[in-house]
């Protein structure tokens, strides 16, 4: 946990925030990103053994078509959440014109704050249903030359970007919405640099999905279980990105005052 949140913050994402959204984008920092975070999983996964410490039985995954019922549902989720983001965007458009400027941001944070929880509330399901809220269902992917080595994860990963990219594309290059429903404006990150602290990021957010098979989302789908295991592991991450924000200030602030010195040295 403490690897994932350190190597999450130094990266500005994680799995789902470049694997997924800046992979749509087709952003090139989040594939390098997703490139390098996949790597060091998977020689990390392998190196430690990760498929057999999560106990998970030396048998080759089996290819199963969903159930007629897990579809059911699938269609079901989707469904109901179409229906709610329209219903969402009907109560926008039946608040009419507020008095001010101040007034209308209030009504957009309210809806918009919902959308969220809704998407959220997505997110969480879609991950419980494809299995990857399991870590054995990730470390059976990373875990190169396992017996039970699985692929179900870059399917998922591919499926997700693909309706993401949808949305994504429709927004950024065909320009099918000039601005959100609930906010004043899209909030997309513009950054391109591929620098040393990105790639470092990478790694050590790979070394500690592989360890433990368990990345920021799951992580907090699996703490409505209660778990002990998974709420350790998120009270890690946390002190992990902290402990990167201190750390990355402290540097700051040693180069700032090492700068300020050379100068009144050479004046």
């Amino acid at each position: 946990g403490l690897l994932v949140g350190v190597g999450s913050a130094m990266g500005n994402g994680c799995t789902s925030g470049h694997g997924i959204c800046g992979s749509a984008r087709l952003s090139p920092r989040s594939f390098a990103y997703t490139a390098t975070f996949m790597a060091s999983g998977m020689l990390t996964a392998t190196a430690t053994g990760s498929a057999a410490a999560l106990n998970i039985a030396p048998l080759p995954a089996a290819l199963v078509m969903p159930k007629v019922a897990e579809a059911q549902l699938a269609a079901v989720i989707a469904a109901a959440g179409i229906a709610t983001f329209a219903a969402l965007a009907a109560v926008q458009r039946l608040m009419g014109a507020a008095d001010s400027k101040q007034q209308k941001l209030q009504q957009f944070r309210g809806l918009e704050l919902a959308s969220e929880l809704l998407a959220g509330c997505i997110f969480a399901l879609g991950l419980g249903l494809s299995g990857m809220s399991r870590p054995s269902k990730v470390a059976g992917f990373l875990t190169l030359g396992a017996p039970s080595w699985d692929p179900s994860l870059p399917f998922v990963m591919a499926g997700a970007v693909a309706v993401a990219m949808v949305a994504y594309q429709g927004v950024m290059r065909f320009r099918m919405m000039a601005k959100p429903l609930f906010c004043p404006t899209f909030q997309i990150p513009t950054s391109s640099v591929i620098d040393l602290k990105l790639l470092a990021g990478g790694v050590i957010f790979g070394a500690g999905w592989g360890l433990a098979g368990i990345c920021p989302g799951p992580a907090l789908v699996g703490a409505l279980t209660g778990d002990p295991h998974v709420l350790g592991y998120i009270a890690a991450m946390v002190g992990g990105m902290f402990l990167q924000g201190r750390l990355e200030a402290l540097v700051a602030r040693v180069g700032s005052g090492g700068g300020r010195s050379t100068k009144s040295m050479s004046t």
